[in-house]
């Protein structure tokens, strides 16, 4: 897994948290965990948007 975090230089109130997972299952894993849970609980109120993009890794 890796997280990566970025913030908009034009609009420094914009984030993006790349995230990337050895596969689905671990993803599954990590959406069902009370961790997880707990945290989108808790950031929720925070959030003026929150989009979900899943994207599949290229290798040339």
């Amino acid at each position: 897994m890796e997280y990566v975090l970025h913030e908009s230089p034009e609009h420094p109130e914009q984030f993006v948290f790349y995230e990337s997972w050895k596969d689905e299952i671990a993803l599954q894993e990590h959406l069902a965990s009370p961790h997880y849970q707990e945290y989108r609980q808790a950031v929720e109120a925070l959030l003026d948007t929150r989009e979900v993009h899943r994207l599949k890794k290229l290798t040339v």
